[in-house]
């Protein structure tokens, strides 16, 4: 059989390492501003900077066709428009199994967010 790419990495890809699931733990709790446990998808894509999307700066692909792809990738474990703590960190094990540094991964994060209700990438203290 065939499999594709994404099932591939999760066989492979192992847990976050601690650093990271604490990044990713943290940014979650920056975009939860309802300190709910889940963000509502139309939130999550107002606060995603698709400016700062490889595809969007080359003009590869449209923020509406970004943020269409990206919201694919989120709601996975409950099909209710809202993302868990527990589907967040799974993307980003995703995510983090292609990515060898923890600065790097920090900084794709940081990169990757707005925190909301300003302009302002998200902080790590």
């Amino acid at each position: 059989g065939v499999i594709s790419y994404n099932e591939f990495i999760r066989a492979v890809r192992g847990d976050l390492g601690e650093k990271r699931k604490e990044a990713v733990d943290h940014l979650f709790k920056q975009l939860d501003t309802s300190g709910a446990g889940e963000i509502n998808l139309g939130e999550l894509a107002n606060l995603y900077a698709v400016e700062s999307h490889p595809k969007y700066v080359t003009g590869e692909m449209k923020r509406k066709e970004i943020l269409e792809e990206l919201m694919e990738q989120w709601d996975t474990i409950k099909k209710d428009g809202k993302v868990t703590l527990a589907e967040f960190e799974d993307y980003y094990t995703d995510i983090s199994a292609s990515i060898d540094r923890d600065d790097h991964f920090e900084a794709l994060l940081k990169s990757s967010w707005k925190a909301p209700g300003n302009e302002k990438k998200v902080r790590f203290e």
